[in-house]
C-alpha cells in the first residue's frame, strides 16, 4: 500500500465534488469553483486529444476542472499518449502554448513547447512521427 502514513511527507488536500470513478478525477461544479480558493506550484494535466490548435477532452467537466486548474497553477505539464496527437474532441480547454512541458509516450512528439511550437515540424502530422516515451524540460 503506496499510501502509509509512513510514506507521506506533505499533505494531501482532496478537492471535492463528484468522484469520477471510471477515469480516477473529481468533477462537477463543486469541484471547480474549489479550484478558485487555491493557487499550485505545478498542475499534471490530461486529456482526451491534442491538435496543433487544441488541447480537448470529451468530458465537459473535466474541461472545466482542467481549465481552472492551469490558470490557478505557476506550472503546467500535460500528460498525453501519442495516439491521442492529430486528434480532436468536443471541448477545447487549453491550448497548447498553455503548458510548460509536455510528457508523452514518444521520443520525438510533433508538438513542442511555447517558443518551439511553430517550427515544431513542417506540419501537424507528419510523416516520421512515431517513436518511444519522452518529454521536453520546461522553456
Amino acid at each position: 500500500n503506496k499510501f502509509n502514513r509512513e510514506e507521506i511527507t506533505g499533505r494531501i488536500i482532496f478537492i471535492g465534488g463528484e468522484l469520477d470513478i471510471q477515469n480516477r478525477f473529481s468533477k462537477g461544479a463543486f469541484a471547480t469553483d474549489t479550484l478558485k480558493d487555491y493557487y499550485f506550484d505545478i498542475s499534471f494535466v490530461s486529456c482526451t486529444a491534442i491538435s496543433f490548435d487544441a488541447v480537448s477532452s470529451y468530458s465537459l467537466d473535466e474541461c472545466s476542472y482542467s481549465k481552472q486548474l492551469i490558470e490557478r497553477s505557476s506550472t503546467s505539464v500535460l500528460i498525453a499518449e501519442s495516439n491521442k496527437i492529430c486528434k480532436n474532441s468536443i471541448c477545447r480547454f487549453a491550448k497548447i502554448s498553455d503548458f510548460d512541458t509536455i510528457i508523452t509516450d514518444d521520443k520525438n512528439p510533433i508538438f513542442m513547447p511555447r517558443q518551439y511550437l511553430p517550427v515544431a515540424h513542417g506540419g501537424i502530422c507528419d510523416e516520421g512521427y512515431g517513436g518511444e516515451g519522452g518529454a521536453f524540460p520546461p522553456v
